[in-house]
């Protein structure tokens, strides 16, 4: 939840997040949370072309529970390695 609050650039900061994560995978997720109304997507004028993502008003709201979620599975996959 951190990496996206405010603007991130996605497609560069993504894989330190979530390693594995293909791009179309990536891509499909974020118009799927754009469509939701979750983020707005920022097009840059940039060369190369840029695209950020920023949280909307209802993506802020969920930062709480998601990082409650992240919370405990970060509790439990320390437990589960310690067993």
């Amino acid at each position: 939840t951190r990496k996206i609050v405010g603007s991130v650039d996605v497609y560069k900061d993504s894989p330190a997040l979530v390693p594995g994560l293909s791009d179309p995978l990536l891509t499909q997720r974020l118009r799927d949370l754009e469509t939701e109304g979750l983020l707005v997507r920022h097009v840059l004028p940039t060369s190369p072309v840029r695209v950020e993502y920023e949280l909307t008003d209802k993506g802020r709201d969920l930062e709480r529970v998601v990082r409650s979620i992240a919370d405990w599975a970060y509790r439990w996959h320390i437990d589960a390695d310690s067993h």
